[in-house]
C-alpha cells in the first residue's frame, strides 16, 4: 500500500513494519470505517503550528472527522528536534493506538483510533499515505480537566511513561467540559530514547507534582503483562528495535521500583 514512501531508515526493515502495521489493523467496525469509507472533503488543518503542516483533515462517508498526517509532508527540520525520523511520526501514531488498543480500557477510549491510510489529494490527483485518526470531540488547553477529570489525567500520564512521550502539551488533548472524557492525540513524538528531547508531559509532570507516582494495582499488573509477554503484547516488533527496547526498558524500570519515571528519566 506505501509502496511510494522513501524511508529514512532501512528500506526493508520499514517495509517490514508497515506490513505488521496493516495487519494489525481493521478487526474492529471502527478500524474498517477508517480504513473503507469514502472521504467526502479533504481539506489542509489550519493552524499556526508549523509542525503540523502535514495534517488533513479528512471527512469520512459517514460524517466522522479524522485527520490524516501525510508521509510526504513531514519535514525533517520538525522532527529532528525531537530526534525522530520523518517517516517514524505517523507509525509512531498507529503504534500508540494499538498498544492502547491492547491494554484496553481505559486507555484505549483515552487515545484516538489511528490507522494506516491512502487518501486521494483532489489537488493533485494522488494517492497519499499516512496515518489517519479519529476526531476526538471538545478543546484543547483546558486546566479545568485536572480538576473534573483526575483519574483520566492520571491514566494518561501512565500511558505516556510507558511510551515516552516527549510532546505532550496543552494543544495534544481534548476535553468535553465538564462531562465528558479526556482525549489524547497526537503520538508521533512517542517512543524516546533515553536522552531525547522532553518537550512538555503536563499529565505526567502533575502526577509527579502531586507525588503520586506510586504504581496503582491496576498498572502494576498492566506492566507486569507488558514485561512477561516478551514483546510489549506484540507492540514492540512494529517500532524500530531501539525503540521498542527504549520502551522495554522503562517497563522494567518501572517494574522494579514500582512508580513511574519523570520524563528526564526516559
Amino acid at each position: 500500500m506505501l509502496a511510494r514512501v522513501l524511508p529514512l531508515e532501512d528500506a526493508n526493515r520499514f517495509a517490514h513494519r508497515l506490513v505488521l502495521i496493516e495487519a494489525a489493523q481493521g478487526h474492529s467496525p471502527i478500524e474498517q470505517e477508517m480504513l473503507n469509507e469514502g472521504v467526502l472533503r479533504y481539506d489542509p488543518v489550519k493552524t499556526a503550528n508549523p509542525g503540523t503542516s502535514s495534517t488533513r483533515s479528512a471527512l469520512l462517508g459517514t460524517h466522522k472527522l479524522t485527520y490524516h498526517k501525510r508521509f510526504d509532508l513531514l519535514l525533517a527540520i520538525n522532527t529532528n528536534v525531537y530526534s525522530q525520523r520523518p517517516d517514524d511520526v505517523p507509525l509512531n501514531e498507529c503504534v500508540s493506538w494499538r498498544l492502547a488498543e491492547r491494554l484496553g480500557s481505559p486507555y484505549s477510549d483515552l487515545v484516538a483510533v489511528c490507522v494506516l491510510r491512502e487518501i486521494l489529494d483532489p489537488t493533485d490527483g494522488l494517492l497519499h499515505p499516512g496515518c489517519l485518526s479519529l476526531q476526538k470531540k471538545g478543546i484543547a488547553q483546558q486546566s479545568d480537566v485536572l480538576r473534573h477529570r483526575p483519574d483520566d489525567c492520571m491514566d494518561a500520564a501512565f500511558f505516556d511513561c510507558v511510551t515516552g512521550q516527549q510532546d505532550r502539551h496543552w494543544a495534544n488533548f481534548r476535553w468535553e467540559s465538564p462531562h465528558g472524557r479526556l482525549g489524547l492525540i497526537d503520538h508521533g513524538y512517542s517512543f524516546a530514547l533515553p536522552n531525547w528531547t522532553a518537550n512538555v508531559n503536563l499529565f505526567l509532570d502533575e502526577r509527579c507534582r502531586a507525588q503520586r507516582q506510586k504504581l496503582s494495582s491496576h498498572e502494576a499488573n498492566l506492566l507486569h503483562r507488558l514485561e512477561a509477554s516478551g514483546d510489549v503484547l506484540g507492540v514492540a516488533d512494529l517500532l524500530r528495535p531501539e525503540q521498542a527496547q527504549a520502551m522495554i526498558d522503562r517497563i522494567r524500570r518501572m517494574v522494579a521500583t514500582g512508580a513511574l519515571l519523570a520524563p528526564a528519566d526516559f
